[in-house]
């Protein structure tokens, strides 16, 4: 990804060994003509590169705010214009699955051609399209259609469900099918799973086991499982949210160690120290993720 740009009297040179690379020094030269005095460029060298191999944004358009083909093409292009390398709108049900094409229809949400589409515009401009799919907590929406119900971790009808068993196979099996809809749609290298703000684990299905194990095993052992699957199935290195790990330190002694941890935060801050508790707990990628 690395690239060199020499700016003499005569000629601009960029050159790098890879195309990605020759895409970079192709946006810097871009920065230059733009913020250039009087129509002309300093005489230059410059020798750049990537100092993170993770450098990306994560949009939320779970809220009812699904955005034009052509604003997420745009977005992916103003990303790649700064060298970002990861685009990852947060999905809960707002995409067209396969499996259940209901989910999301009533309030919006991004078509099977609508995805093939931003992947077309990502692929072009050296950009990875990895939404993220919370794959147990925060699907209330989701959950809440009635064929949905019984793979809920509370499912009394008299309240509201949030997050996927982690004990029921049925609803093992259900996730991992829609984990192949939003894969096959989305081919990269990376698969973020969310995993965060699940607080109604040990309140339903997994009481028993929470109550004999403790909640940040039972989370610990979900995730495992997930990871296991889109490795073996679809060869993806799995991203996921470290808040319930934080939230509960006992998860960290069984959790795979073959995983990305995003460790987001509800806010800025001028330090994350809890980056500093993944590593020192043997999480070889850790990604800082501010909130704005």
């Amino acid at each position: 990804q690395g690239y060199k740009i020499q700016v003499t009297k005569n000629t601009i040179l960029i050159e790098a060994p890879t195309s990605q690379g020759r895409y970079y020094g192709a946006q810097t030269l871009r920065q230059l003509v733009r913020t250039s005095t009087k129509g002309t460029l300093p005489l230059l060298s410059i020798t750049d590169y990537p100092s993170l191999e993770i450098r990306g944004v994560s949009d939320d358009v779970s809220r009812g705010q699904i955005s034009t083909v052509e604003d997420f093409k745009e977005i992916i292009r103003e990303l790649a214009y700064y060298k970002k390398n990861i685009y990852m709108p947060y999905i809960e049900d707002s995409f067209e699955f396969k499996t259940d094409p209901i989910i999301g229809r009533a309030r919006g949400h991004i078509t099977q051609k609508e995805m093939a589409m931003m992947q077309e515009e990502a692929k072009k401009n050296h950009i990875y399209l990895s939404p993220v799919f919370e794959s147990l907590g925060h699907q209330d929406r989701l959950l809440s259609l009635p064929q949905n119900r019984q793979y809920a971790e509370v499912t009394a009808p008299d309240k509201a469900p949030w997050s996927f068993s982690p004990v029921n196979p049925k609803a093992f099996n259900f996730v991992t099918q829609l984990i192949d809809d939003m894969a096959e749609a989305t081919p990269n290298p990376y698969f973020h799973i969310g995993g965060d703000e699940s607080f109604d684990i040990g309140e339903g299905t997994s009481k028993e086991l929470v109550d004999s194990i403790g909640i940040g095993k039972v989370h610990a052992r979900y995730f495992n499982k997930v990871i296991d699957y889109l490795g073996k199935k679809h060869n993806r290195q799995v991203m996921l949210y470290g808040d319930m790990l934080l939230r509960h330190p006992e998860a960290l002694e069984e959790m795979s160690r073959d995983c990305i941890i995003v460790d987001w935060h509800y806010y800025p801050q001028s330090e994350y120290t809890t980056l500093r508790v993944f590593k020192e707990n043997g999480f070889k990628k850790v990604v800082a993720c501010p909130a704005v």
